[in-house]
């Protein structure tokens, strides 16, 4: 299982888990936050059980940080494997899909996202994770200065990441996820208790672009 937390500055984060909040006894490798990933590391929980639900805590600098998550396990064929009667393993599993997570209010029904309301409430004990299928943010706070983004998180701006030197509107991409996040209670929680899987469409890079994987192709948009 693969899991993220972002911190307001540098510091090191790393997860604690287990299988309720009185045994999280497993600890995850620690990851230090840079300027050049907006404050932000993935680490990779080690040694879980299928088909069990588990619990994770994120440490920041060593102190416990936030809500906690939860997620379930999917289970092991080699498990359910049986000569007569399952010898390939199969299991049942179940799973939501969508996109187009839209939370300006001038193009839709603004943050408060109430699909992801009634999952909470209503299916996310059922479901082993979810497929986004693209489109998971809008175009928001792309035109971010760097400057503006810099003194945000107090960045010299003198000593600014390469990636940020490089690819200055990256910033407001990052501004923009943050703000999804920070603004979408609901999809916050769900997220934090129900693992996804991610397709990138336009939005999460420029609206309406195409013909990116095109040889030869030169449109900025495409090559954004």
């Amino acid at each position: 299982m693969r899991v993220w937390a972002r911190t307001n500055g540098p510091g090191t984060i790393e997860f604690r888990y287990g299988e309720d909040a009185a045994s999280l006894d497993n600890v995850s490798e620690s990851v230090e936050t840079t300027a050049a990933h907006d404050f932000t590391g993935w680490t990779t929980l080690h040694g879980l059980d299928p088909d069990t639900e588990y619990m994770a805590s994120v440490f920041i600098d060593g102190n416990p940080t936030g809500v906690p998550a939860t997620f379930k396990t999917l289970p092991d064929s080699k498990a359910l494997s049986d000569p007569a009667h399952n010898p390939r393993g199969l299991f049942n599993f179940s799973f939501t899909f969508g996109s187009c997570a839209n939370q300006n209010p001038l193009h839709g029904i603004g943050p408060s996202l109430p699909t992801y309301a009634t999952l909470l409430d209503k299916h996310a004990d059922e479901v082993d994770f979810q497929i986004m299928n693209g489109d998971w943010l809008y175009e928001e706070l792309r035109t971010t200065p760097v400057d503006a983004w810099a003194g945000k998180q107090g960045v010299d701006v003198e000593q600014l990441p390469e990636v940020v030197r490089d690819m200055p509107t990256i910033v407001g991409v990052w501004e923009n996820y943050k703000l999804y996040l920070d603004r979408g209670a609901n999809l916050s929680a769900w997220h934090r208790n129900v693992p996804g899987f991610f397709t990138f469409d336009d939005h999460e890079l420029v609206n309406d672009i195409w013909g990116a994987g095109s040889t030869g192709r030169r449109n900025r948009r495409a090559v954004f």
